[in-house]
């Protein structure tokens, strides 16, 4: 596995990283409390976004990667143009009670999960906030493939599955252990299993339905699995415990289609600094195909059958609804509408008497409404 490039430049810890869509882009969060735009190409930083007052715990791009979010134990969730040269931010939430373990932003919803207990969604298309009280702190929270649903990792060592619209619970997991870390967990691309970390070095994988274990890899024994990420579209996770990450996937003879895949691997580190490294094909540097239990593989492509809930929601208020701004984004979709009215009165008589004989014509043209503003 070779290395590509090293980011230098924040002051302190770098505590989470995002890639951009077009993968042209790093988007990353330090506790020297600031979040940094980073050009892939050059290694130098494009933006360096400072509004926080405390350590900034997680960050991510929206789907088309023109906004940032980030969260921070200063208990906000900060929005950031990304294509602007403004340094302050474009909205804040204020909504939580506690530090921001989790931010994750769709075509539609941002979404974040808040020691305080609760999981936030943001409607960007209605301004509405939606909270789910879950009952311990939320380490780490995540939609399904669907996006129907809410994976969330809590500090007691469970993880809840939280139907999106009515918040019911749908499932619980237990058997690992997180400690005090916060441990990343999330659904492989059939949203068929959930998968997460531990301390004891293993990543434990449950059947979604039956909510039973299926597997068990070992990632290191003793280190603690602190990050996971699940491929979108290929049954393939990643995960990082210490200073290792592996990819693991289907064996070998399964993979022919995919030898000349480019996997790209980003970690934090303690040391100010993000590594990023590349392998060409699978069959490279620290990477397993195969889980360490002697299974064919983690992922099964088959959809679970629907899961009937038990409902456990605890309805809460929303302090504040969300006030995106929205209408530089849609100026340019308004347009003018112009009519040609008749203006003598000789072409009005002309209209007139074809409205006469044709009562489907009208005497005046109709006029347009005028387009609406966000």
């Amino acid at each position: 596995m070779r290395l590509l490039n090293t980011y230098c430049g924040h002051g302190d810890e770098v505590l989470d990283a995002r890639g951009s869509c077009d993968n042209s882009q790093i988007v990353s969060a330090g506790a020297d409390k600031s979040v940094i735009i980073w050009d892939v190409i050059t290694g130098q930083p494009v933006r360096r976004l400072r509004g926080h007052a405390s350590r900034v715990t997680c960050v991510a791009f929206n789907e088309i990667s023109t906004v940032a979010v980030s969260g921070s134990q200063d208990n906000t969730v900060m929005l950031w143009d990304v294509r602007s040269r403004k340094n302050d931010p474009i909205q804040v939430l204020k909504d939580a009670k506690d530090s921001v373990t989790t931010v994750v932003s769709t075509e539609r919803e941002i979404l974040s999960s808040s020691v305080d207990c609760r999981v936030r969604r943001y409607d960007i298309r209605v301004g509405e906030l939606f909270t789910d009280f879950v009952g311990e702190p939320v380490t780490c929270a995540s939609f399904t493939c669907d996006g129907q649903c809410i994976v969330t990792s809590c500090s007691d060592s469970t993880i809840k599955l939280l139907d999106k619209d009515t918040g019911e619970l749908l499932g619980h997991y237990t058997g690992h252990d997180t400690g005090d870390f916060r441990i990343e967990s999330c659904v492989d691309v059939s949203d068929g299993h959930i998968l997460s970390g531990s301390t004891e070095g293993n990543i434990w994988c449950w059947d979604l339905v039956k909510e039973a274990v299926v597997h068990k890899m070992v990632h290191q024994p003793s280190a603690v699995v602190n990050s996971l990420s699940s491929h979108p579209t290929q049954p393939f996770l990643l995960s990082a415990a210490g200073l290792t990450i592996k990819l693991w996937g289907l064996p070998e003879e399964q993979t022919d289609d995919l030898a000349n895949t480019l996997v790209v691997l980003s970690s934090t580190a303690e040391d100010e600094e993000i590594k990023v490294r590349i392998s060409v094909g699978l069959n490279c540097g620290q990477v397993n195909l195969a889980p360490d239990d002697g299974q064919s593989g983690v992922f099964k492509q088959e959809k679970p059958p629907p899961v009937h809930p038990t409902v456990i929601r605890n309805s809460i208020s929303p302090p504040s609804a969300v006030e995106l701004n929205t209408t530089s984004a849609l100026s340019n979709y308004a347009t003018e509408v112009v009519h040609d009215y008749a203006t003598s009165d000789q072409q009005i008589l002309e209209q007139s008497a074809a409205n006469i004989a044709d009562d489907s014509t009208e005497i005046f043209p109709r006029e347009e409404a005028a387009p609406r503003q966000v």
